[in-house]
C-alpha cells in the first residue's frame, strides 16, 4: 500500500480505554484489566511505530497521529496514587465533558471543568510540541492531530454577544464608579463581575443612563456601609434622629428588632457581601413597562419598584426620565459644611433630600427580600403610605408620606407610630440618611420643624366620620379612619406622580388604618412636627374618639368593650376648671353634660351620639388608653379607689393596654 500511497497517518494513541474492562489479556498481573493506564504512553507509542517501519514503510511517508482529546475514567477510589489504581466499570462513571457529552472521552477545552473522582490520560501542548519535534527527528513526514476542533472552546453568536455585553457592562461599571466617587479599596477581595452582573436588562437605558444607575447603587453603598454599623452596635431609638422619622422609642420596643434586621439585611445589597445567602438579580428598566412615568421629563416619578417582572422573573426597578437629572450624594453632601453655608440649609434634611443614593435605597426597601418581607422574613410589606383629609366640600385631599416633612408627621401618628413608619420606604430611608449626614456634619439637621400647610383648610375644619380641627389646635376624630395608598390615588386622578408600590396591575396594595390624627403634639416647640403648626397653633390637648367632645378636656380615657380599643366604649374627661381635691372618680356619678369638672358620656353601636355612662351595658371592659399632655391616672377594680394590690399607674406615652383575667391592666 505504501506504494501507492503517499502517506500513512498512524495513530499512536488509544492504547487502553474503558472497552478494555473485564480483559484478562490487556494488563499483565490484572485479571480484570482495569488498571489505570495512559492511552499515550510514549514508550508503547514507539513500540507501535517500530511495526510500521518493520514492514518496510519508508519513514517520510509515515504521519504519526496524536491526539487533543483525554481518556477519562471513574476512580474506584478517588485518593488512590501508585500504579495499582483501578477505574470503575463496565460503563464508565467518569464525569461527562460540557461539549463531548461522552463518558470516558474528554476534549482538550474541558480537561479544566472536570470533578475530582475523574482520572485522565492526555497530553499536554508542551508535551505535544515535544513530540512532533521527535518524531521530524526519526524523518517522519509529519503528524497528524486528531482533532483540531477539540483544543478550544468557540464561542457561538449567542456567546459572543453575550460576552460583549458583559464587556461593556464592565466598562459602565468602572465608569460609575469614578462618578460615584466609592473607593472600592474599602473591601480586601471583590469579584467586579459578580457586582454588574446582579443588575440585568437595561431594557430602553442608554450607556449614559446605564452609567448612573450603577453609580447611583454604589453611592447608596456609603449609606449602607454607615447604617450597618450604627444597626450592628444598636440603634439608638430615644436619639432624635430615630423619634423624627420611626417614632417615639417607647412606642417601637416590639418592632425595634424589625428595624434592626432591615437595616442589617440592605447593607448586605453591596460588595463585600456578594456573593450572598440569597443569589439574587434585579432587573433594571428604563422603558417604563406599568406607565407610571407617563409626563416623560415632566413626570414627578423618579422610579418605582416591583417583585416580579414579567418578562425577567426576579424583582425589578424602572428609573423614569427624572433620576437622570437628580444629583448624587455627594453633590448635595457638598452643603454639610458649617463653615461654608447657614444653618438653615446644612440644617434641614431637605437639603440632602434629593439624591440619586436615596433613590435606590427607597426601591430597594420595596423588594421584600430587602426588607424580609412576608416570605423572607417577619417584616410586613414596604409600601408608601399617604395621608388624607377630607374638606367641608368633601373633597378628599391626598398627601404622600415622601420627604422630610411628611414622614416627621407620620411618626406622630396613633399610639404606635412606628407601625406605619415601619411599612413606609420613605421613612426608613431618612432615617437612615439624616444618620448619614448627622455623622458627616457633626450635629443633628433638625430642620423641618413641621410639615407645610395644606391648601384651602378652613378652621373649623369638619371632615364628617373622620375628624374635626378647633380653632385653638385641638383635634378629634372617629377612630378607624382608613387611608389608602398610593396605587389607588393617583391613576383615578390621571396625574403624572404614579406610585412606587405597585403589583404589576394597578390595584391598591396597602390598607393602613390609624387611630389618632397627628394633629398635636407632646414634643418640645424646637421638634414640633404635627400638622396643628399649619396654623401657627399652640400645642394643646387632642381629645380622641368623639365628635361632640369640647376642645377644653386635658385628659381624656377611652375605655373600650373590645381588645385593642374597638367597639362599645366609655369616654371619661376632666377639664381645666376641674380641681386636683376630687381625685377617685365614678363612672356611674360622672355627667355626660359636664364641662367644668369630669364627665364620662356613653357610645354604643358605632353611634356619634352618646348617654350617660350609668346606662350603659358595658360591665367588663377589656382595654383603655390615656391621652393628654403629662396626664397619669391609676385604674382601680373598686369604688372606693382602695390600694388593694388590683391597681396600676399609666402615663401617656404608655398607649394601649388590655385587661388581664385577674382585672389587672397590662401594658401590649
Amino acid at each position: 500500500m505504501s506504494e501507492v500511497l503517499d502517506y500513512n497517518v498512524y495513530m499512536t494513541y488509544d492504547l487502553y480505554g474503558q472497552w478494555d474492562y473485564n480483559n484478562s489479556y490487556v494488563n499483565p498481573g490484572c485479571p480484570t484489566a482495569n488498571y489505570l493506564r495512559s492511552h499515550v504512553n510514549l514508550t508503547e507509542a514507539e513500540y507501535a511505530l517500530a511495526m510500521i517501519s518493520k514492514a518496510g514503510v519508508p519513514a517520510h511517508k509515515v504521519a504519526d497521529g496524536i491526539t487533543s482529546y483525554g481518556r477519562s475514567f471513574g476512580m474506584v477510589e478517588p485518593s488512590c496514587t501508585g500504579p495499582e489504581c483501578l477505574f470503575t466499570g463496565p460503563d464508565s462513571t467518569a464525569s461527562l465533558g460540557e461539549c463531548t457529552v461522552a463518558a470516558g472521552y474528554i476534549s482538550q477545552a474541558e480537561l479544566e471543568r472536570l470533578s475530582d473522582n475523574s482520572w485522565v490520560a492526555y497530553i499536554t501542548q508542551d508535551t505535544k510540541a515535544s513530540r512532533i519535534d521527535r518524531y521530524s527527528s526519526y524523518g517522519l513526514g509529519g503528524v497528524v492531530e486528531w482533532a483540531s476542533d477539540l483544543t478550544n472552546l468557540v464561542e457561538g453568536v449567542e456567546e459572543a454577544e453575550s460576552n460583549l455585553k458583559t464587556t461593556a457592562a464592565e466598562e459602565e461599571f468602572t465608569a460609575a464608579l469614578s462618578l460615584s466617587n466609592y473607593d472600592i479599596s474599602n473591601f480586601n477581595t471583590y469579584n467586579l463581575s459578580v457586582l454588574y452582573t446582579k443588575l440585568i436588562g437595561f431594557d430602553r437605558c442608554s450607556a449614559d443612563q446605564r452609567t448612573q444607575i450603577y453609580s447611583g447603587w454604589q453611592q447608596s453603598w456609603k449609606v449602607m456601609n454607615y447604617m450597618y454599623k450604627v444597626a450592628k452596635d444598636g440603634i439608638s431609638f430615644g436619639e432624635a434622629d430615630a423619634i423624627d422619622y420611626l417614632g417615639p422609642s417607647l412606642s417601637n420596643e416590639k418592632l425595634q428588632g424589625n428595624f434592626k434586621d432591615i437595616y442589617l439585611n440592605l447593607a448586605t445589597i453591596q460588595p463585600g457581601w456578594l456573593p450572598s445567602w440569597l443569589d439574587w438579580k434585579i432587573a433594571i428598566r428604563c422603558d417604563d413597562p406599568y406607565y407610571q412615568c407617563p409626563c416623560g421629563s415632566d413626570s414627578l416619578t423618579i422610579a418605582y419598584a416591583g417583585q416580579k417582572d414579567a418578562k425577567y422573573q426576579v424583582a425589578y426597578i424602572n428609573f423614569c426620565p427624572k433620576y437622570f437629572t437628580t444629583q448624587t450624594l455627594d453633590q448635595v453632601m457638598e452643603y454639610a459644611d458649617r463653615d461654608k453655608y447657614p444653618e438653615s440649609i446644612f440644617g434641614d434634611m431637605r437639603t440632602y433630600y434629593d439624591n440619586q443614593a436615596r433613590v435606590w435605597l427607597h426601591e430597594l426597601l420595596h423588594i421584600d427580600w430587602v426588607a424580609k418581607a412576608d416570605e423572607y422574613g417577619s417584616n410586613v410589606h414596604v409600601s408608601d403610605l399617604k395621608v388624607g383629609y377630607r374638606q367641608t366640600n368633601r373633597v378628599m385631599k391626598w398627601f404622600g408620606v415622601y420627604g422630610p416633612n411628611y414622614c416627621k408627621a407620620l411618626a406622630r401618628i396613633g399610639a404606635v407610630p412606628s407601625a406605619y413608619t415601619i411599612m413606609n420606604s420613605d421613612s426608613l430611608v431618612l432615617y437612615a440618611l439624616t444618620k448619614y449626614v448627622h455623622n458627616k456634619l457633626g450635629a443633628f439637621p433638625y430642620r423641618p420643624l413641621a410639615p407645610p400647610p395644606p391648601q384651602s383648610v378652613e378652621i373649623p375644619m369638619v371632615s364628617p366620620k373622620m375628624l374635626t380641627v378647633y380653632p385653638n389646635g385641638t383635634g378629634v376624630e372617629v377612630p378607624n379612619t382608613t387611608l389608602d395608598d398610593e396605587a389607588e390615588w393617583s391613576p383615578n386622578e390621571e396625574v403624572c406622580a404614579a406610585f412606587d408600590d405597585e403589583d404589576h396591575d394597578a390595584d391598591p396594595t396597602v390598607m393602613v388604618t390609624i387611630t389618632t390624627w397627628p394633629l398635636e403634639t407632646d414634643y418640645p416647640a424646637t421638634y414640633l412636627s404635627s400638622w396643628s403648626s399649619w396654623a401657627g397653633l399652640i400645642p394643646t390637648t387632642t381629645a380622641v374618639t368623639t365628635a361632640t367632645a369640647t376642645p377644653t378636656a386635658t385628659w381624656a380615657i377611652p375605655i373600650y368593650a373590645e381588645e385593642n380599643c374597638a367597639g362599645d366604649h366609655y369616654i371619661v374627661e376632666g377639664h381645666n376648671q376641674d380641681t386636683t381635691s376630687n381625685r377617685c372618680l365614678l363612672i356611674s356619678d360622672l355627667r355626660s353634660t359636664d364641662t367644668t369638672s369630669a364627665s364620662c358620656r356613653w357610645y354604643s353601636s358605632g353611634s356619634d351620639t352618646y348617654t350617660s355612662c350609668d346606662e350603659s351595658s358595658l360591665t367588663e371592659p377589656l382595654s383603655w388608653q390615656l391621652s393628654g399632655t403629662g396626664a397619669e391616672c391609676t385604674a382601680f377594680d373598686n369604688d372606693s379607689c382602695n390600694d388593694n394590690a388590683d391597681q396600676d399607674a399609666y402615663t401617656t406615652s404608655e398607649g394601649y393596654h388590655i385587661y388581664s383575667e385577674r382585672d389587672l391592666d397590662k401594658k401590649t
